[in-house]
């Protein structure tokens, strides 16, 4: 919904079958921090798509918290510009997801799932928007499962949305020797339209976009809808 539909198309026919299916007791509204609404599937509305064969989770959020609301909205901003600026192949998590049902891992938390991926066969790219700071101890395990479980040569790009996050997250790859970590700051990223290049700790950059999206220097060999204008794009996440 939120790639294919724009705000006066929202406040017209849309925002009317949203009410309805608010009324009916399917979808439950929510207020956040300057989001005008959000909405959730309420049990009812879970179970009706499951009747149909039509759910694409194990489970629905009985609650959702305002900073999720603005990771989901940063992320998708993020992708708009990659996908209708940039003209990559952008994928969201829950395609992820689904693409991973045949996985061992039974539970949600354990499958290990980047914010955005991006295909390409030579080169997969994981994106990563990081609006906090996680733990030493997490960050080791989650470039681990990169490092080991996914597709050979994938690298990881970071946009780092909290103060000094760049600089931060490059001196944890230093210290773990995660060469397939590639960091950018939101502010670069936006300035730029996503085309400023994510630095590497041995100084190797990716610049994605118009053939630009390959390592310049040291890179790592092996990691065991409607149109959308260029403003538009770049405050989706605000």
């Amino acid at each position: 919904f939120f790639n294919s539909k724009f705000q006066d198309e929202f406040r017209g026919a849309s925002y009317k079958v949203m009410r309805r299916l608010e009324m009916a007791g399917l979808v439950t509204v929510h207020y956040c921090a300057n989001v005008p609404r959000v909405y959730t599937l309420t049990a009812d509305g879970y179970r009706s798509l499951k009747r149909r064969d039509l759910a694409k989770l194990p489970d629905f959020r009985a609650c959702i918290a305002d900073s999720l609301v603005q990771h989901e909205l940063l992320a998708n901003g993020i992708g708009l510009v990659l996908s209708e600026i940039l003209g990559l192949s952008v994928s969201i998590e829950l395609e992820r997801y689904l693409l991973s049902r045949g996985a061992q891992s039974t539970s949600w938390e354990d499958i290990p799932l980047p914010d955005l991926w991006v295909s390409d066969r030579g080169q997969p790219k994981a994106i990563e928007v990081e609006r906090t700071q996680k733990s030493a101890k997490r960050y080791k395990k989650l470039w681990a499962t990169y490092r080991d479980d996914f597709p050979p040569n994938t690298v990881v790009l970071y946009v780092a949305a909290f103060p000094n996050g760049a600089k931060l997250l490059l001196a944890r790859a230093r210290k773990l020797l995660a060469d397939f970590i590639y960091v950018c700051s939101l502010e670069e990223f936006k300035a730029s339209l996503g085309r400023c290049p994510f630095i590497g700790y041995r100084g190797g950059q990716i610049t994605l976009g118009q053939g630009g999206d390959r390592p310049q220097g040291s890179h790592p060999q092996r990691v065991p809808p409607a149109s959308l204008s260029a403003r538009q794009a770049a405050s989706a996440g605000e």
